[in-house]
């Protein structure tokens, strides 16, 4: 029996990247390699998780269907806000997987999409779920002549999913380790 469904949405950046040089990862090679890779590891660390990887969130114009965080615009913000809340009663967590170069940017812009608010300026709807941004300066996978690997330098997929678990020990500090927060009011 699952406790805790997570959305992992990919949407670039160095944690979705592979190869020297560095390349973007298909989107559903990518949730095929997390399913693969990561799945049986947090299964035995999180009992009850359940980790779906979407790959229907894609931004136009790109062949792996993610972007490099520098090509990010506000249609692409939009299209992020659309997709958590067509899905947000399926799901009790959404991880954004995010590019560093303008992650502040896109939690900036979605804490106000995805947040409901009056003429007057005054919240009138508000999330009661987490919705996490992270990044990587490393990649979450190696290339390795045995095939692909869960790289031992990256842990910000691992770490987000831990704060994702337990919404009430969200701090501040989750933001000095790479994780962007959108807390539920």
């Amino acid at each position: 029996e699952f406790t805790m469904r997570i959305a992992i949405l990919n949407t670039g950046g160095t944690i979705s990247c592979v190869g020297a040089p560095l390349a973007p990862m298909p989107a559903a090679e990518f949730a095929a390699a997390c399913q693969r890779l990561l799945g049986p590891w947090l299964a035995m660390r999180h009992a009850g998780l359940q980790l779906d990887f979407p790959v229907d969130l894609r931004f136009p114009g790109s062949a792996s269907g993610t972007l490099d965080s520098t090509n990010l615009q506000p249609t692409d913000w939009l299209r992020m806000a659309r997709w958590v809340l067509a899905h947000y009663t399926e799901y009790d967590a959404f991880v954004v997987l995010h590019g560093t170069d303008s992650m502040a940017h896109s939690g900036a812009a979605l804490s106000f999409l995805l947040n409901g608010f009056a003429a007057d300026g005054q919240l009138s709807a508000a999330l009661s779920r987490p919705v996490l941004l992270t990044g990587s300066q490393l990649p979450l996978f190696a290339q390795s002549a045995a095939g692909l690997t869960l790289n031992a330098q990256g842990d910000a997929l691992a770490e987000t999913l831990a704060v994702a678990m337990s919404p009430g020990t969200i701090s501040s500090a989750e933001a000095s380790l790479g994780v962007w927060v959108m807390r539920p009011a």
